[in-house]
């Protein structure tokens, strides 16, 4: 004697063929990284792109996230980060991404939209802790791009200020 008729056998397979891809699809879905937003760095194991150095102080940190594989790059600091980055052919795509640790809160925040203030200890000597928002003394992304760039060249003044 069977448990269930005959007309029920293919409702039954094709309700377990979609509990199967459905399965699977939630597998693929929560075993995927994103290939959006900033990871997360292992504090005291991951290495800085530009350095080599291992990052460390979670106040600082940098992410780039690009190129032709749109593969994430880790660094200390902004600094590290701008100098880096301006030696890849692909620096300029507006695909490529740029994250920051907000020194206050110790989240990630999009480099372009954080300002800066200057002239603070940080990491690497180079002197930008992000902040989202702004505050009196702080420097948007593109003037603090601006005096890493000539701070590194050796200006005594960076261009177009």
């Amino acid at each position: 004697m069977y448990l269930w008729n005959n007309s029920s056998i293919p409702r039954l397979q094709s309700m377990k063929l979609m509990l199967s891809i459905i399965s699977i699809l939630a597998l693929l879905t929560s075993c995927s990284s994103s290939e959006e937003g900033p990871i997360e760095i292992s504090w005291g194991k991951d290495v800085c792109t530009h350095c080599r150095m291992i990052i460390k102080d979670q106040h600082f940190g940098a992410q780039v996230r690009g190129g032709p594989e749109n593969k994430v790059y880790l660094f200390n600091e902004l600094g590290s980060a701008i100098l880096w980055l301006e030696k890849q052919p692909w620096s300029n795509d507006e695909t490529t991404k740029v994250w920051v640790i907000d020194y206050n809160t110790g989240y990630w925040i999009d480099a372009r939209f954080a300002n800066y203030l200057p002239e603070q200890p940080t990491p690497m000597n180079y002197g930008f802790s992000a902040i989202k928002g702004s505050t009196k003394g702080s420097v948007n992304y593109e003037t603090a791009k601006r005096r890493l760039l000539a701070k590194k060249l050796g200006y005594k003044q960076a261009p177009n200020q």
